[in-house]
């Protein structure tokens, strides 16, 4: 069973996913709730949906994915965002730094074990 944690991540994925996909396609939120057969007024209800102020029902999220040309899977089980996704390689490239910074201090041409860059050097 998925976390609190969890749920929240796949709410706030699914609200990400449902505004790109919309804008996407070159739709406004009163069209889509116009092609959804809610009233004109609704289009509130679909940015409710991509502001995580509620949740479109699965019946919703099957026509969604139909007029956005898109799998329901990426609204049910929603990949990372790309805002994730870079994250994600920037805490890797982090990660990395930290590495390269460690080995910066390091004189490749000297090899492992030689002494520090300073001191002096045997013949």
């Amino acid at each position: 069973m998925p976390t609190n944690e969890q749920l929240e991540q796949r709410r706030a994925r699914r609200a990400w996913w449902l505004r790109v996909a919309r804008e996407t396609r070159g739709l406004s939120q009163s069209g889509v709730a116009d092609s959804l057969g809610l009233s004109k007024k609704s289009a509130s209800t679909v940015g409710d949906w991509e502001r995580q102020v509620s949740d479109p029902s699965l019946r919703q999220l099957e026509l969604l994915a139909a007029l956005y040309r898109v799998p329901l899977n990426l609204f049910v089980d929603p990949p990372p965002t790309d805002e994730e996704r870079l994250l994600e390689l920037a805490g890797g490239a982090a990660a990395a730094g930290l590495a390269d910074e460690a080995s910066a201090g390091e004189d490749p041409d000297r090899g492992a074990g030689a002494p520090p860059s300073g001191s002096p050097r045997r013949p």
